[in-house]
């Protein structure tokens, strides 16, 4: 009767071990380069500032896991691949390291950088959509907005809708994450060509 019992529970728990194994191949993925970080010493001779608010992120972008779109309708979430720092902060100091870099007349800060007192514009940016899908190819969509902080209280004719695509060419999240930052710089670009038309 003893060894029956020895038995199941060396079963249970040689099951309970394989169940809470922990995965050795989890990946973590910085949508910026950490070893590009450009110094632009001419930002505080630039005519115009602009504020960059903290983005907003759909909900379903908030998993630290990266997700791909499987259908119309389906999104999955990788258990073995995430993010490294909140999508919400990466983005954000990406578009402003590319809005810099693509603007020579214009410098571009977070809030806590500069006093709103002394912007002369804000950008506010919503992005319902930014992931890998299974046609192969990655998409970033949302809207955006520019406006004078101190004047402008109807924002729906500073309102910008983008949708922005590139296709994937490899397999992996990896390969991935690199064509969606080249999505961040495409928004920038559309970002500086718009914003002289809020300026005028």
């Amino acid at each position: 009767m003893i060894r029956p019992v020895f038995y199941m529970l060396a079963i249970m728990l040689l099951l309970v071990g394989c169940a809470t194994e922990t995965n050795t191949n989890v990946q973590y993925y910085l949508l910026d380069n950490a070893t590009s970080m450009p110094v632009h010493e001419d930002l505080a001779q630039r005519s115009t500032t602009v504020v960059v608010e903290t983005i907003e992120l759909a909900d379903y972008l908030k998993h630290a896991g990266l997700s791909m779109q499987l259908d119309e309708h389906q999104v999955y979430y990788s258990k073995q691949h995430f993010w490294a720092q909140p999508l919400q902060a990466s983005i954000q100091n990406a578009l402003i390291k590319d809005l810099n870099k693509n603007s020579n007349t214009t410098s571009f800060y977070t809030p806590k950088q500069v006093n709103s007192s002394q912007t002369d514009l804000t950008l506010s940016v919503k992005i319902n959509h930014f992931l890998p899908t299974n046609k192969s190819k990655v998409v970033l969509v949302g809207q955006y907005w520019l406006y004078n902080d101190h004047h402008q209280k109807d924002l729906t004719p500073s309102m910008y809708h983008f949708k922005f695509e590139l296709p994937l060419a490899k397999n992996g999240y990896g390969h991935a994450v690199g064509k969606l930052r080249n999505l961040v710089e495409d928004l920038s670009k559309d970002i500086i060509n718009n914003m002289e038309n809020v300026k005028n």
